[in-house]
C-alpha cells in the first residue's frame, strides 16, 4: 500500500516539483499538464493491471516529464519576476552549500 501511494505521488508530483524549482522555463501550464498526465497514466495502469504495482510509476513518471517539458515549451515562459525569484533562490542555495 505504501509503495502504491508513493508511486502515485511520484508520478503526479515528482517532476513538476523538481523542474519547478530548478528549470527556469517551467511554468504553471506545464506543471499542471505534468501532474494530470502522470496521475491519469498511473490510475489507468492501476485499474487495468491491479497487481503490477511496480511498473506504474516507471511508466507514469516519464509521461509526466514529457508532458511538463513539452507544454512548458509550447506556452509562454514565466514572467521575469518569477524567473528572477528562481535565480535568487538558486543563489541562496549556492551560498549555503
Amino acid at each position: 500500500m505504501v509503495g502504491w501511494v508513493g508511486g502515485g505521488l511520484l508520478s503526479a508530483f515528482g517532476f513538476p516539483i523538481v523542474l519547478g524549482i530548478w528549470w527556469k522555463r517551467a511554468n504553471k501550464a506545464g506543471a499542471l499538464a505534468g501532474m494530470l498526465s502522470g496521475s491519469i497514466t498511473f490510475l489507468v495502469l492501476v485499474i487495468t493491471q491491479p497487481f503490477a504495482l511496480v511498473a506504474e510509476p516507471i511508466i507514469a513518471a516519464p509521461v509526466s516529464l514529457v508532458f511538463m517539458v513539452v507544454v512548458s515549451l509550447l506556452t509562454e515562459p514565466p514572467s521575469k519576476e518569477i524567473q528572477q525569484e528562481v535565480e535568487r533562490n538558486h543563489t541562496n542555495v549556492k551560498d549555503v552549500l
